[in-house]
């Protein structure tokens, strides 16, 4: 039937043999098509999904391929098997090096956490997934997901003896780099069998593999940016069925009816493509009765697996399927430039099928494309997302790639390549196109081994704490999702803190430290240093699991936390302001202020209670319309902020300030916007993130005693350091002060080190406790200890330097007098930095 569609002549190979490259490939195909047709079946019956039992399956039904090969009944295209061979090498090697050496999910998408949980319920259940509430409140819309992809990962973590997760990544690059190899096949057919200049013809199929990577957009995205492993291998079945028809001289059909099932239980919404195929080249046999009864026989093995398999799993989860269909998605929009390819494919097609060659291949790039325009009608209708008609360049990319190299192994076996160096030179053209202007995207590796290591220590030691513990010190984005959701195992229903810091930040160490509401145990980043109140698990490289003994002692800790976000919402921008502090006094004033062209023109005072313990919660509206506000202070208080005379049109800015006494402590961004003449709020962008502020229980012993006070408001009680440094490091000094009175502003110190001339050569400027605690939370008469390092200039010169003390006001423009001389520096010893200085 294959020559009845693709017209081959193949001078030289005996009839009916198919070459040791298609065997080998389409033996790979088989096996993971059988293991995702096994699993399915074996879940939908109710029989245990178990690693081994689908390594079995794969391992039986390529069975063909490897008797054909064992007994030699293929023919040589060494020019076609070095080409796959390398092709696939080269495409899945460069798939993995992007992730190594760790080699876990690349990109910022929380599709691969969704593709972890369906894969972990597998393997702990040994069982597809219930359609019940009860796993989707777990799992969400991967309850009805299709398995395939995820029942390929369990087989591979099987034979590995490795977590799943190590196996993701790893798969989803081996499946691009078989997507590769089916590529020079599909170019080998549709370019003819020619036994001239083999090396030159197999550099020519590499133009294949060369686009898909040169190309990324509609390719190595899917699993190094975006996480479509499913696609990937729906990719690879949909190509492995087409190449069925086209690449070897007859077909098997039962193999083809596999890979169309596994295709229907990996990515169903392709199936019509190959099935359409399919069903033309079957239509081809109805002239003659016997014909007839062959084809009913063929249709029966190619679609008959594949309609079982959908009543048996694509029913069930019907409903639900048209859920995950909805779904929007985000897929690189279509550019002159991402089309390039597909357009010297088309191009390459035309050519190929004028002269009779290539018709397999167009037929299966036309059908793909009206499915492609289908698509794109059903989400004008509502029916589907529109990013699903979009999804079907990543199948086109590769026959469009499969055409171009195609073409180029055409050129090469003409007698003279003077004449058909065109397509050559227009395929190496568009390979330099894709390498020079699309230049590979930043590597975005969210999770690492460190925080992997901790996550799995978790669970295996403190199960039940993993259900509810939460990732602090992260940046906002899917990486605290990844951890508490992907590698902690929690339910998607409950994980609003890992759903919350997709847009805000998740606590800092210090707000959790502080804060009783959250979980005692959570996962950051190593703590530089150790916190009172706070205890180390577990520590694994940069990551450590954490926990808190109680909230600290409120007296000592003096905490203050303030956590803040702006959104849009209902048409207005919204402020929301939590505010945390245990101890009653005085607070600072919360405001929002609005500002146009860098003039302030309007502010919403939201001042806090100070006599409350609980969490308080402020916020207000920016009404767009007026530029007025409406607020609210808890549950007492609801201010109405009227609009500026004449409110501007244009750019705009919203921020949040601290203020005591009218000194600003603190201003922040939250929002920019455009005001249009319409008076709406356009282009808003957003931020969120915590104010946190507590005293940390740095060492106060071996400070020697010292009384020096500056401007009556601070007093230095001691200080240590060094008499002697290398030279070759910082030097650490410790200081302990006193407030002697209320202070209403931030005040910085500064340690200098001058030399003999009195130029200072080295310095550190900071607010006290690395702005953690700032002067104006001290109370009269509190101590509060300090660390402070200073980094030492390359090359700086032996001898003795004297270690000075100046404090800053720098709201008030000034620095405060030290002692009663009014100088503003004050000298507290001297440093021997490097060899001693020779006195005369």
């Amino acid at each position: 039937m294959s020559e009845l569609l693709n017209a081959k002549n193949k001078p030289g190979a005996p009839a009916g043999r198919p070459t040791l490259a298609w065997l080998l490939l389409s033996a790979a195909g088989a096996a993971l098509a059988a293991v995702a047709v096994a699993g399915i079946v074996a879940g939908r019956l109710g029989l245990p999904i178990r690693g081994g039992w689908l390594l079995a399956a794969g391992a039986l039904a390529p069975l063909p391929q490897l008797i054909a090969i064992a007994r030699g009944r293929w023919s040589r295209d060494w020019a076609e098997l070095a080409a796959a061979l390398v092709g696939t090498l080269a495409v899945a090697g460069a798939g993995l090096a992007l992730a190594w050496p760790a080699l876990l999910p690349l990109g910022r998408s929380v599709d691969a956490v969704h593709h972890t949980q369906l894969i972990n319920w597998l393997i702990e259940h040994q069982a597809l997934p219930p359609v019940n509430r009860d796993t989707q409140g777990l799992l969400g819309e991967m309850n009805v997901y299709p398995a395939g992809l995820a029942l390929v990962v369990v087989a591979a973590a099987h034979a590995a003896g490795r977590p799943a997760l190590d196996l993701l990544y790893p798969t989803a690059a081996a499946l691009g780099g078989l997507v590769a190899g089916l590529v020079v096949l599909l170019a080998r057919a549709g370019g003819g069998r020619h036994a001239q200049r083999p090396a030159l013809t197999s550099l020519a199929l590499l133009a294949g593999p060369l686009l898909l990577l040169s190309y990324r957009t509609y390719f190595v995205e899917a699993y190094a940016d975006h996480s479509y492993y499913t696609m990937v291998l729906g990719v690879l079945l949909v190509l492995l069925c087409g190449a069925w028809l086209i690449a070897p001289p007859r077909v098997w059909w039962g193999q083809f009816g596999l890979a169309l099932a596994a295709l229907i239980g990996t990515y169903p919404l392709w199936a019509p493509l190959p099935a359409a195929c399919a069903l033309l080249v079957l239509a081809r046999g109805w002239r003659t009765p016997i014909a007839r009864r062959a084809s009913l026989s063929s249709a029966a093995l190619a679609f008959g697996p594949a309609a079982a398999l959908a009543l048996l799993d694509v029913l069930p989860r019907l409903g639900g399927g048209q859920t995950v269909l909805s779904h929007e998605g985000l897929v690189a929009l279509p550019t002159a430039l991402r089309l390039l390819p597909l357009l010297a494919g088309g191009a390459c097609l035309c050519g190929l099928t004028w002269r009779g060659r290539a018709r397999g291949l167009a037929l299966l790039a036309g059908v793909a494309l009206a499915q492609l325009i289908g698509l794109s009608l059903a989400a004008r209708l509502g029916m589907t997302a529109s990013y699903h008609s979009y999804k079907l360049l990543f199948v086109l990319l590769p026959l469009a790639a499969a055409a171009v190299a195609a073409a180029c192994a055409q050129a090469t076996a003409a007698p003279a390549i003077a004449r058909r160096a065109a397509p050559l030179a227009a395929a190496l053209a568009l390979a330099l196109i894709g390498l020079t202007q699309l230049a590979p995207a930043p590597r975005a590796q969210l999770i690492d081994p460190d925080m992997v290591a901790a996550a799995r220590w978790l669970r295996a030691n403190r199960p039940q704490q993993a259900r509810s513990a939460q990732a602090v010190g992260l940046p906002p984005g899917p990486q605290a999702y990844w951890l508490q959701v992907g590698l902690l195992g929690q339910r998607r229903d409950r994980a609003a803190s890992a759903t919350r810091a997709l847009a805000a930040a998740p606590p800092s160490i210090e707000s959790w430290l502080v804060d009783p509401q959250l979980p005692a145990v959570a996962i950051a980043p190593a703590p530089d240093q150790p916190l009172a109140g706070l205890r180390v698990l577990a520590r694994f490289g940069g990551a450590a699991v954490l926990e808190r003994a109680g909230a600290g002692d409120p007296a000592a800790l003096n905490p203050l936390t303030i956590r803040y976000r702006a959104f849009a919402e209902d048409q207005r921008l919204k402020t929301a302001i939590e505010l945390l502090h245990p101890l009653p006094g005085p607070l600072p004033l919360i405001e929002l202020r609005l500002y146009h062209a860098g003039q302030l023109i309007n502010s919403f005072a939201l001042p806090p209670e100070p006599g409350r313990a609980r969490p308080q919660y402020l916020g207000a509206d920016l009404l767009p319309g007026t530029l007025g506000g409406e607020g609210y202070i808890n549950t007492s208080d609801y201010p109405q902020f009227d609009g500026p005379a004449a409110p501007p049109t244009g750019a705009l800015t919203l921020t949040l300030r601290l203020s005591l006494a009218g000194n600003t402590l603190d201003e922040r961004p939250l929002a920019t916007m455009r005001r249009s003449a319409a008076g709406q709020i356009e282009q808003i962008g957003t931020e969120s993130g915590e104010l946190v502020y507590l005293r940390r229980g740095e060492g106060a012993a071996d400070l020697r005693a010292a009384s020096l006070d500056f401007g009556g408001e601070l007093r230095l009680v001691g200080w240590r350091g060094p008499e002697r440094a290398s030279g070759d490091g910082p030097i650490a000094i410790g200081l302990g002060w006193q407030a002697l009175r209320p202070l209403d502003r931030s005040l910085f110190p500064e340690i200098q080190l001058r030399d003999a001339a009195g130029r200072i050569v080295a310095a550190d400027l900071a607010a006290p406790q690395g702005g953690f605690y700032p002067t104006w939370r001290w109370r009269p008469g509190e101590r509060v200890t300090e660390q402070r390092s200073i980094a030492l200039p390359p090359g700086l010169a032996p001898g003795v330097y004297r270690l000075v003390v100046q404090v800053h006001d720098f709201g008030a423009e000034r620095s405060l007098a030290a002692g009663q001389s009014g100088a503003l520096a004050a000298t507290l010893g001297e440093i021997m930095i490097g060899a001693p200085v020779a006195r005369h």
